[in-house]
């Protein structure tokens, strides 16, 4: 019995040992950029994770959910500081799919007991099976919030290959603007993108809308939020973000229009249906891809989201604010 105790405790002291080497090496490289915790398969993901936790955001009364769509198209300042409120959460992140938003609100929801409106910004991208598929574990994640780990969470959820491909790009990834893999969130959690003209990349500016086949499951999933989100009194904002006017042609034109309005007449009178196509001339100067803003851009599209909450919300049938 001694013999087994002693073994135990030598390999016990091998493993803490391991891991004391891995972290020193891992903070050597990343500094105090190492990534966040591995709750699932997307950095920008836990990233967000982990803001909410160190900034304590569960207060928050507005709750944006989305891709990077709302990610970066969506500037917390602008209403954090027309609504003269802090308590907002930017919760969005790369890659989502509107049924990754609706997992997402459905597991994590009871730890934002202060919610009055939650806000989805989607692109028709966002309705396909285009984007990566992005897996989550919400057990991990829920642990996470209910307990204080601090640096013992990087055993509980440690992943060899994740750390040695994040601890030396989350350094960039945490400080420059200039980067489309900018995790750099403002005061709400957004990430505005800051990109040079000459530093724009090609390939992702010369994308077209039609590639994204919108599927039913997605619309499905989104009536699924509103109907969650009614039943809980806590009103549902969606709002469309555009693609550069220069991207579509008349066909193209014609395909968004259609499919934006397959999406708006699916889904309740209650939500708040924002087509940001009708709003402005969305001109290649406010963007830094065919469907990202620039600093400039995403100031303009959130105010009509702070004129929607600022107008809209009393409104009994929401659903054609501007229209």
């Amino acid at each position: 019995m001694k013999r087994l105790l002693k073994k135990i405790f030598i390999f016990s002291i091998l493993i803490a040992v391991i891991f004391s080497f891995l972290f020193y090496y891992f903070y050597r490289i990343g500094g105090d950029d190492l990534p966040a915790p591995y709750f699932s398969n997307s950095i920008s993901f836990n990233e967000k994770i982990q803001f909410i936790k160190e900034n304590n955001k569960f207060n928050s009364e507005i709750l944006i959910l989305g891709s990077s769509m709302a990610l970066n198209n969506l500037a917390s300042k602008v209403i954090i500081e027309d609504l003269k409120t802090n308590k907002l959460l930017n919760a969005a992140s790369w890659g989502v799919r509107v049924s990754d938003s609706e997992n997402f609100i459905k597991n994590i929801s009871g730890y934002f007991g202060n919610l009055e409106y939650v806000i989805l910004v989607a692109n028709l991208m966002d309705f396909s099976k285009m984007q990566n598929k992005v897996i989550i574990d919400y057990d991990g994640v829920k642990y996470y919030f209910d307990h204080n780990l601090g640096n013992l969470s990087y055993l509980k959820y440690f992943n060899l290959n994740y750390f040695i491909k994040n601890s030396k790009l989350n350094k960039e990834r945490n400080r420059a603007k200039n980067t489309y893999q900018s995790l750099v969130f403002d005061q709400g959690g957004s990430v505005i993108l800051d990109i040079d003209s000459n530093e724009i990349d090609m390939s992702r500016w010369n994308k077209k809308i039609d590639e994204f086949e919108v599927l039913n499951s997605e619309i499905q999933s989104l009536n699924s939020i509103a109907e969650y989100l009614k039943t809980r009194q806590i009103k549902f904002i969606v709002a469309i973000s555009p693609v550069k006017k220069s991207s579509l042609s008349l066909q193209q034109r014609s395909y968004v229009t259609k499919e934006i309005c397959n999406i708006k007449d699916s889904i309740d009178e209650s939500v708040i249906f924002i087509d940001s196509y009708n709003l402005s001339d969305w001109y290649d100067s406010y963007y830094v891809d065919f469907a990202h803003f620039n600093k400039l851009g995403a100031k303009r599209f959130t105010s009509y989201i702070v004129n929607t909450l600022k107008m809209g919300i009393n409104r009994k049938n929401h659903k054609d604010i501007y229209e």
